[in-house]
């Protein structure tokens, strides 16, 4: 009942003025919470957000599960977390080893200005992509893991306003250009309004 109330004060009670569109970040899986809005609202689809990782990958299928049984469309997968990129700077040609995870080794070498970067995979890698593929979904893209979001947070600058051209920023743009796509194509015949 709680659940319902805020839904419906967030629907009817709320001015939200002329939107593009709406976005509703719920958290994972399969709960109340998301039964209540698909049942009782007209959405345009769902996207699913996950970390590489197996035991978030349990509830991202789950999610689409679910999703496909309400007959919601799955806009898309976003792998979120995935890698980290270190950067830095040495003499022009020099090798350099990073110890990553899972006992691997990645070498890079620095360009003719010293710059050098690798990219770790802290919490795996392709598991989203791997997933949208096994569920036949569009696979959206990666969002790299980014200590600037919780920096941004605390200062209250968000990542992508402080960095616009740095690779989160890009990597976002390019997934939120994705679901615009394909939610302008979808919505411009079902008149649908509600991610």
């Amino acid at each position: 009942p709680m659940i319902m109330k805020a839904l419906e004060q967030m629907f009817n009670g709320v001015d939200w003025g002329t939107l593009d569109y709406l976005i509703i970040d719920m958290p994972p899986g399969t709960g109340d919470a998301q039964l209540t809005l698909a049942q009782n609202s007209k959405l345009t689809g769902a996207i699913v957000i996950t970390t590489p990782q197996e035991v978030a990958l349990l509830d991202s299928r789950k999610s689409i599960t679910f999703a496909n049984s309400l007959k919601v469309d799955v806009i898309g997968v976003v792998e979120n977390m995935s890698g980290y990129t270190v950067r830095g700077k040495a003499p022009s040609g020099t090798e350099i080893e990073l110890a990553a995870p899972g006992g691997k080794t990645i070498r890079v070498t620095s360009d003719s200005e010293g710059n050098w970067s690798g990219t770790l995979d802290i919490f795996k890698s392709g598991g989203g992509q791997k997933t949208a593929v096994e569920f036949g979904v569009p696979f959206l893209g990666k969002l790299p893991f980014d200590p600037g979001f919780v920096r941004g947070g605390d200062d209250g600058v968000h990542r992508i306003v402080s960095e616009p051209d740095g690779p989160s920023s890009q990597a976002f743009s390019e997934i939120v250009a994705k679901i615009q796509s394909k939610v302008e194509s979808e919505s411009s015949s079902s008149g649908l309004e509600i991610i």
